[in-house]
């Protein structure tokens, strides 16, 4: 598997805290959107309660619920970054990993319809969507890198413990002499 030294000008620990930190923020904006879009819904619709919006209600709450678990999965990937715990890093990697195998063939499929109904933003689609997706690839190689970067910093023993030779082995004999 492709694994890196380092995400973009720092350190793999600095470059998956960023990337835990750029998630939460996202996903916490989200979030108050959506609680808003609730309640402008709910005070607008109140007299008139169709069933389109119950049904963007129903969605909203389960966005609400969705980005509350992502922000959770989040919080272990910063968790086990600052507290050098990489189980706590395989939440954010299968999450992402799962969201990856969904969002790229979905995205091709957009893709596709929009060209057939040839739609002149076709260009603008495909650049957004390549670039979202290059992002978040890279963002999952470098979390998956610094994994194995806290994995094996574990199963390597301490510096102090090595199985050097000690210093009384490397003295000549002088008895003899």
């Amino acid at each position: 598997m492709v694994r890196v030294e380092g995400c973009c000008c720092c350190n793999l620990r600095t470059g998956g805290l960023v990337i835990g930190w750029l998630c939460i923020v996202f996903l916490v904006l989200g979030f108050i959107g959506t609680i808003k879009d609730i309640i402008d819904d709910t005070s607008i619709n109140r007299d008139s309660l169709n069933r389109n919006s119950d049904e963007r209600q129903r969605h909203r709450i389960f966005t609400l619920i969705v980005t509350s678990i992502d922000i959770l999965v989040n919080g272990l990937l910063i968790n086990g970054i600052i507290k050098k715990k990489q189980n706590r890093l395989l939440p954010w990697l299968i999450v992402r990993g799962i969201s990856l195998l969904i969002i790229i063939p979905a995205g091709l499929f957009v893709i596709f319809l929009t060209k057939l109904l040839t739609s002149p933003g076709i260009f603008v689609v495909t650049a957004i969507f390549g670039v979202f997706i290059g992002l978040w690839i890279w963002a999952w190689i470098v979390i998956f890198s610094l994994y194995h970067e806290i994995r094996d910093a574990k199963l390597r023993p301490p510096q102090h413990m090595s199985m050097a030779t000690p210093h009384y082995q490397n003295q000549t004999n002088y008895q003899g002499q």
